[in-house]
């Protein structure tokens, strides 16, 4: 977001102190902090909770989670250009003494230009005929995080095939990472089943239906596996933070955390 509008840039042209426009639905970019807005952020990627974030302005947020509310605006506070790496400038000297060797070199050129680029590239970085192992591993990897596991190290990888048992901690959680109502309690009114249930969850579902976070999915989801049909509302206004409120000609629904 500049001085005269919106504009569109690739990521490895941001700096330190632009500011950028993340809606809803959207990855956010780089590391930096909230300028305004207040939104909900899936971090699942960094700490494993399938349960969105809720951010305020000054909050930190991470680049490549999720915002899963509202759009908002966010300050880049780290370097994010991409600058060559050493690996780049190894393969320079070998590549042009093979063209040097190829071009002015002695008959048989194309085998003394091989021999040459060998050398140096062993010399200047051994592991680089290494490549077989690290590439299948790297492989590997990337095929476990495409199916949602977390592989740490080559060593994990290689043993994963004599395990029969795994133990998770206190502190795992193991879901679908999209919240489902599974039950539906009336805290003022314990026989509120069976019509007075579904009229409940009509209520829910018509005051979260424009609503955009996980939770109130849910809730409208529920509602539409039920044959429950929403009414559309005259006003709504969604808290952040705190839930929702919902006006109709004949009611006012509030919906949230209590607070």
């Amino acid at each position: 977001m500049r001085e005269d509008g919106e504009a569109v840039v690739p990521v490895e042209q941001v700096s330190v102190g632009d500011l950028l426009l993340v809606r809803p639905g959207e990855h956010i970019p780089v590391d930096g902090e909230v300028s305004s807005g207040h939104s909900a952020v899936d971090e699942s990627m960094l700490t494993g909770e399938s349960m969105p974030v809720e951010k305020a302005p000054g909050d930190l947020l991470y680049g490549a989670t999720l915002n899963r509310g509202s759009a908002g605006a966010i300050h880049n506070g780290w370097p994010t250009g991409y600058r060559r790496g050493s690996c780049r400038r190894v393969w320079l000297c070998p590549s042009l003494a093979f063209l040097l060797w190829l071009l002015l070199g002695p008959a048989p050129t194309l085998t003394l230009a091989i021999l040459v680029f060998v050398a140096i590239l062993i010399i200047a970085c051994p592991c680089a005929l290494g490549l077989a192992t690290p590439t299948a591993i790297i492989v590997g990897v990337g095929k476990g995080a495409g199916r949602g596991f977390d592989i740490r190290s080559g060593e994990a990888l290689e043993k994963a095939h004599r395990v029969d048992t795994v133990v998770l901690d206190k502190t795992v959680t193991l879901t679908t990472g999209k919240p489902a109502v599974t039950a539906i309690v009336s805290i003022g009114d314990p026989a509120c089943t069976g019509d007075g249930e579904r009229e409940l969850l009509f209520l829910a579902a018509t005051a979260e239906h424009g609503s955009e976070h996980p939770l109130a999915q849910a809730i409208v989801i529920r509602a539409q596996e039920d044959g429950i049909a929403t009414a559309a509302a005259d006003e709504f206004q969604a808290i952040p933070a705190e839930g929702s409120a919902q006006w109709s000609r004949a009611l006012r629904c509030c919906w949230g955390t209590g607070r």
